[in-house]
């Protein structure tokens, strides 16, 4: 499983959506230093599961947000996608079965402090995501990232750390991961169920308390119930003695109504007195306080009469003394009024002269404004015709001056036009010489082009050619290597099997002690030279039989083989001496039991005897004939129990399932925890193990010879693609060049086509526009004579309507300046006349105030 892609939107430096492929081979992030190229592998970091900010070049978590420049503004979010595959098949995800060939795993982390988790776009846990990586060999912790500075640290690191690569390597690391996860989880278990022992035994004592408790509650609930019923029969006494008080208290409160009723009805009529007494003294007071009214009345009125007497005796004497004084005063002031109606009179005869001298030159000045009015009148009509006159004047100077002007631009725009169509001229000329070259330049390029795109082709055909064969030889490299890989476990797992096996039965694992202490110490090089080797080791028999056998034999199998009785009893007493536990012995020369052959009585149950499913060695056959000589195999155990039952059969019968019946007439069976065979399994295990394992030997050898060999022809081949793939590569980099430079070339005719068409057309218009202007320069000209003479004729009726015009411009200052003067008499003549009406006014007022003094007096 490989990287595939890296999607990162918002991570550090990386502000927009970047989308990054991973393609087969080699993949290189090159820039200058700054440009977030670490950054690249820190989400890769990320997205797999680390959690440390410094693991990430960062303080904290929120260093991982982009947080904005001076020309961006920060984001609240950081996302990174990562894509894998292809998946290995059986990979569960989050406990569930993979079915997709891709997983795309994706890790955001928001600015608030949230995080979430993808994969495959479903929502799920951080540790779904590492679990899943884990399984596949990926994790933060190990070599899935190597960053600047790490391959340094893997050089000089101690050997527990090198261990864990190790680790990785052979693909234990999440094994190992799973292991502690679980003995943290048992750890927390185990905590778990020391809180619960606590909590119980809390329980336990708090349990005690609530049973106390629980029986004051029950005592209380008793004394509860008596005291309720106590209270009733104590509230039914009072309720008997509260009713006899209500009947005497009823009939109290009936006799206190009746006398209640007579004493409201004497106070109502009291009531009634009172009121009717209450209104006699209010009339009474009223006619007091109107007597009282009138009393006060009269004597407000005598004493303002006698103040109004005496106010008007003081006036008597003040009034006689004020008509004395104006005797007098009437007198003088008749006097003063006589003089004031003599000055009067002076003053209205000069104010009549006053007027008649400013109404002759009122006239006068009316006069006087005519002429000018009709003056200033025929002024204006000259001015107006001299504006006209040099409006028309300056119009046609304008007219003149713009007609020399385009006279002018005209001209220019000739010279202009002939020296362009010269220019165009020889453009055109040029442009036709390089459209031919280009032309003979693009039919070569056009013949290289068909001629390199037919050697690429067959380039292509013999470099795809040459490719299928060297990936079916590939492919076949790869199979022939996973089969080789495949005999090689198989191999090391037989290999390592029997060993194993060996080493336990040389050990002799699973023997008695005794056995275990002789054949260990005769292995070691002891001295007990008697000793051969264990029944079990000497003794062959087919797989279907062994637990017969097995059962037949019992203890036996772990008996030891000696080479006389005299070899037993020193091997029992070195088992006494070092007390190493017991053993059992079966001398070479042991003595047979006289005991009559077996009658088999032609049962089809019978399968035979057992020496005739057992193999030995020569020098052992009398051992196993005296032990197994007696000893029939059947099928089941009711044959055998119809065996044994026959009168005739004296031996022992065994099924082919391990049940027995002894000579004696004993029956075994059942079934057992330990198989009693295994010792028997264990020599056939190894036989065939040792046969397997040399089969597979020759098999390792055979593939990689076969390995060997395609990684030659392989070898061989690969040279031949790359040379077919630089060639491939270097005609295409020349078919490349000859289509740019052919497009190039049809692009230049294109275009030097498009300029041809234009400077025609460029020409035609300025042939066109040329003949144009010579019409418009002919007529500019003619019009031009024609202003000029209207001008001179123009220019000499202005001057005589302007000598006019300065004529009449004199007669009018004169005008006005006799006007002025006549205006300043009147003027003059008008404030005389204002001040003798003010002072008649004066006089006439003096007049009529001693006339008013007079009439008070």
């Amino acid at each position: 499983m490989r990287l595939k892609s890296l999607e990162l939107d918002g991570f550090k430096s990386f502000v927009d959506g970047t989308h990054i492929d991973f393609t087969s081979g080699f993949t290189a992030i090159v820039g200058p230093n700054g440009c977030g190229k670490s950054n690249v592998s820190d989400a890769i970091r990320w997205v797999i599961g680390e959690q440390s900010s410094k693991s990430l070049r960062g303080t904290k978590s929120t260093d991982l947000i982009f947080n904005g420049s001076s020309t961006r503004k920060p984001v609240n979010r950081a996302e990174i996608s990562l894509t894998l595959g292809p998946v290995p098949a059986g990979i569960r995800i989050a406990n569930v079965p993979n079915v997709s060939d891709e997983v795309k795993v994706t890790r955001c982390y928001h600015r608030s402090g949230e995080s979430e988790f993808y994969i495959n776009q479903v929502p799920c846990r951080l540790k779904d995501i590492t679990d899943f990586l884990m399984d596949v060999g990926i994790s933060p912790k190990v070599l899935s990232v190597i960053e600047q500075g790490h391959i340094q640290d893997i050089i000089v690191s101690k050997p527990e750390n090198r261990r864990i690569l190790i680790e990785e390597a052979a693909g234990i690391l999440k094994f190992k991961h799973r292991k502690n996860e679980a003995l943290r989880k048992l750890d927390a278990s185990t905590q778990n169920l020391e809180r619960i022992t606590d909590i119980v035994q809390e329980l336990g004592r708090q349990a005690e308390s609530l049973k106390r408790q629980a029986a004051k509650a029950e005592r209380y609930k008793q004394y509860q119930g008596e005291v309720k019923e106590l209270s009733l029969k104590l509230f039914a006494k009072k309720i008997r003695q509260y009713t006899v008080d209500l009947e005497a208290i009823e009939e109290e409160f009936s006799g206190q109504g009746e006398s209640k009723t007579e004493k409201n009805t004497r106070a109502s009529f009291l009531d009634n007195q009172i009121t009717q007494l209450n209104l006699e003294i209010e009339e009474a007071l009223r006619l007091l306080n109107e007597k009282k009214e009138r009393v006060y009345q009269l004597a407000n009125k005598m004493s303002k009469n006698e103040h109004t007497i005496e106010l008007k005796k003081s006036q008597i004497d003040q009034s006689e003394t004020d008509i004395r004084s104006a005797t007098d005063d009437i007198a003088r002031l008749q006097e003063e009024i006589a003089d004031q109606a003599n000055q009067a009179k002076d003053q209205r005869a000069q104010l009549g002269t006053l007027s008649g001298e400013i109404d002759t030159e009122e006239n006068k000045l009316a006069e006087e404004n005519q002429i000018l009015d009709e003056k200033r009148s025929s002024l204006n009509n000259l001015e107006t015709q001299v504006k006209e006159g040099d409006m028309q004047v300056l119009e046609l100077f304008h007219h003149i001056s713009q007609n020399k002007s385009d006279l002018a631009a005209l001209e220019t725009r000739g010279e202009s036009l002939e020296h362009q169509d010269q220019k165009l001229k020889t453009e055109h000329e040029e442009t036709n010489t390089l459209e031919e070259e280009v032309a003979v330049s693009l039919s070569q390029s056009n013949t290289l082009f068909q001629e390199k795109s037919e050697q690429l082709a067959e380039l292509k055909s013999n470099r795809e050619s040459l490719h299928q064969k060297t990936e079916q030889q590939r492919q076949q490299l790869s199979s022939e290597t996973d089969r080789l890989d495949t005999l090689k476990e198989e191999y090391l797992s037989q290999y390592s099997l029997l060993n194993s096996l060996k080493e336990l039965r040389s050990k002799f694992e699973g023997f008695e002690d005794g056995v275990q202490s002789l054949m260990n110490y005769n292995e070691n090089g002891g001295r007990l030279t008697g000793l051969r080797k264990v029944l079990a080791d000497v003794l062959k028999t087919p797989a279907e039989y062994e637990t017969a056998i097995a059962t037949a034999l019992g203890e036996k199998l772990q008996s030891v083989i000696v080479n006389s009785y005299d070899d037993s009893v020193e091997a029992i007493t070195y088992l006494k001496e070092h007390s190493s536990g017991r053993g059992s012995f079966i001398p070479l020369n042991m003595k047979a039991a006289d005991v009559p052959p077996v009658y088999l009585n032609g049962n089809p149950g019978i399968l035979g005897k057992a020496l005739n499913f057992v193999e030995c060695e020569e020098e052992y056959q009398q051992v196993i004939e005296t032990l197994l000589r007696n000893v029939v195999l059947v099928t089941d155990l009711a044959a055998a129990v119809q065996v044994f039952q026959k009168p005739e059969f004296n031996g022992t019968v065994v099924t082919r399932n391990g049940e027995m019946i002894d000579s004696q007439g004993m029956v075994f069976g059942g079934s057992s925890q330990k198989d009693s065979s295994s010792l028997l399994a264990q020599n056939r295990e190894m036989e065939e193990l040792e046969v397997k394992a040399g089969q597979l030997n020759q098999g390792v050898e055979s593939a990689l010879k076969t390995v060997e060999e395609n990684k030659n022809i392989l070898a061989n081949m690969e040279p031949q693609l790359k040379e077919a793939g630089q060639a491939v590569h270097e005609v295409d980099i020349i078919l490349n060049n000859s289509r740019n430079e052919r497009e190039q070339h049809q692009k230049e005719l294109e275009r030097l086509g498009l300029k041809l068409s234009s400077l025609e057309q460029e020409r035609a218009a300025g042939q066109q526009e040329l003949t144009e202007l010579k019409s418009r320069k002919e007529t500019l000209i003619a019009e031009m004579e024609n202003s000029n003479a209207e001008k001179e004729k123009q220019e000499e009726a202005l001057s005589v309507l302007r000598h006019e015009l300065d004529s009449f411009r004199i007669m009018l200052e004169e005008k006005s300046t006799e006007i002025g003067s006549i205006k300043v008499r009147i003027a003059s003549l008008k404030g005389k006349r204002e001040n003798t009406l003010t002072e008649i006014n004066r006089l006439d007022l003096q007049q009529e105030n001693h006339r008013h003094q007079i009439q008070k007096r």
